[in-house]
């Protein structure tokens, strides 16, 4: 899954369920911390190869 595909389904997820401020830093954090880890997971499976 690429990052505009994720980005663009998160921004899909919150339009359909209203959730707080407080809730949308919290899980957009969580997204950010994903991207870092695939993108470091990539880097690796292509130094491997």
């Amino acid at each position: 899954m690429s990052y505009e595909t994720f980005s663009c389904y998160s921004k899909y997820l919150f339009s359909l369920y209203p959730i707080n401020t407080y809730m949308k830093l919290y899980f957009y954090q969580k997204a950010l911390f994903f991207h870092i880890f695939f993108i470091l997971l990539a880097a690796e499976k292509a130094k491997k190869r």
